[in-house]
């Protein structure tokens, strides 16, 4: 002890006998140090965040792994956004395993909790339009027909960030869809459904071709099935519009379903019936069609 204060007494009046601009170029040598060490430690996180972002969404269409910094005096702070609870604790574990600094997360999984229980939505639009960012100007990149389920990932104004069954992700009015529970999910997968096999059709108050319509139809989509009436089927759309479409232009769909062949024949018949419609970047439907 006697030794380690003889020491911090050396020092003191070695520090209090230095010119002014001596020390100040001492503090200033100093606080570079200190910063090219934290500039230097902010590149070996976000190498590990990179990696991590490889790791558990190589595809940014279909996962979500946006992670960032930012340093608050002696805190690390993490935020953004994850779709999955390991994700989250991954980057948690590796980011306080490679950095001196307290860690502080701010990072949400998605599902975002605010949705509460209504976590899904089931297309109730003929065809509706999947942008990369919420807002009618931005890029569509891909569509989704009546009767898809997607799950809810957060909201933003009047617009949700959704998953398709394919994976994909994107942003698709609330309009455009019925919100709904794991449950209604549930009662909409076993409910009885057609689906619509005509190139356009329309589904009408009436069954008479003369009624107003209810709904357009392409090719694809799901409705559930009420009641057969000979030359119309009663139906209803997946946010309870009731009304009727023509016998001719839809099939049950766990009979279609099973009657379905997967023969470069069939493959061929399906692919000519798109013929002529227009293209349209992130299309899916015969109102126009991508890739």
């Amino acid at each position: 002890m006697m030794e380690r204060e003889i020491r911090i007494s050396a020092l003191s009046r070695a520090v209090s006998v230095l010119e002014p601009a001596v020390l100040v170029g001492l503090i200033c040598s100093l606080f570079i140090v200190s910063c090219a060490k934290v500039e230097s430690s902010k590149k070996d996180i976000a190498a590990v965040l990179d990696s991590l972002k490889q790791q558990y969404a190589p595809d940014s269409r279909i996962a979500v792994f946006d992670v960032t910094m930012e340093t608050r005096g002696g805190t690390l702070v993490l935020n953004g956004e994850v779709d999955n609870q390991e994700a989250k604790e991954a980057s948690l574990a590796a980011i306080k395993g490679s950095s001196r600094l307290r860690v502080l997360d701010s990072i949400l999984v998605l599902p975002d909790p605010r949705l509460g229980e209504n976590r899904f939505g089931i297309i109730s639009a003929s065809v509706a339009n999947m942008r990369t960012k919420p807002g009618h100007p931005n890029e569509l990149c891909t569509q989704a027909l009546m009767g898809t389920v997607v799950k809810l990932l957060k909201k933003q104004n009047n617009w949700y960030y959704c998953q398709l069954p394919d994976k994909y992700l994107g942003w698709i009015e609330g309009s455009a869809m019925k919100y709904t529970t794991a449950a209604g999910v549930d009662a909409w997968k076993s409910a009885q459904k057609v689906i619509v096999t005509n190139y356009f059709s329309v589904v009408r108050s009436r069954p008479t071709p003369e009624a107003l319509p209810v709904s357009d139809a392409v090719t694809g989509m799901l409705l559930r099935r009420i009641l057969n009436r000979g030359r119309w089927m009663e139906v209803s759309t997946p946010d309870g519009r009731d009304g009727y479409i023509e016998s001719t232009s839809a099939e049950e769909f766990e009979k279609w379903k099973q009657e379905r062949r997967l023969t470069p024949e069939n493959i061929e018949k399906t692919a000519k019936m798109f013929i002529g419609v227009p293209y349209l970047w992130g299309g899916t439907s015969q109102k126009g069609m991508d890739c």
